[in-house]
């Protein structure tokens, strides 16, 4: 599987806004692209934690919110492109990790169908093999 998150917009909902990661994923001739919050980032790890505990394997940290300086101010573009960059490479470092490849909820967050999770969870990533 590739993961990327190449950009992320700021979306408003009603006077509140917030930012969302554009995940491009790709799994053989598969491709796709979904939307996430970082606070779904944190559900994804709290998941993976709860896994963690059963199968004794460790996990990517997440990177940190930074909750204070976007209390304080909206976060700046190098703070945006410095956490892309950071759960970027949270995704990828968690793919491949035993907590992702037991659980449903990895595949789910990165929308895999349900065809190729099998093959992706057992290591096949091309035809045949």
């Amino acid at each position: 599987m590739e993961i990327r998150i190449p950009s992320y917009r700021e979306i408003e909902h009603g006077k509140k806004s917030f930012i969302a990661y554009q995940i491009v994923v790709s799994f053989r001739e598969w491709r796709n692209i979904v939307e996430k919050r970082y606070s779904e980032f944190v559900e994804l790890h709290e998941v993976m934690k709860l896994i963690q505990k059963i199968i004794k394997k460790p996990i990517p940290n997440l990177p940190p919110h930074k909750a204070l300086k976007s209390l304080l101010s909206k976060l700046s573009e190098e703070d945006l492109e410095e956490r892309r960059r950071d759960l970027e490479n949270y995704l990828r470092a968690l793919e491949i990790s035993p907590c992702a490849k037991h659980s449903k909820f990895f595949p789910e967050f990165v929308s895999l169908p349900l065809r190729f999770r099998d093959d992706w969870a057992l290591g096949f990533h091309e035809e045949g093999n």
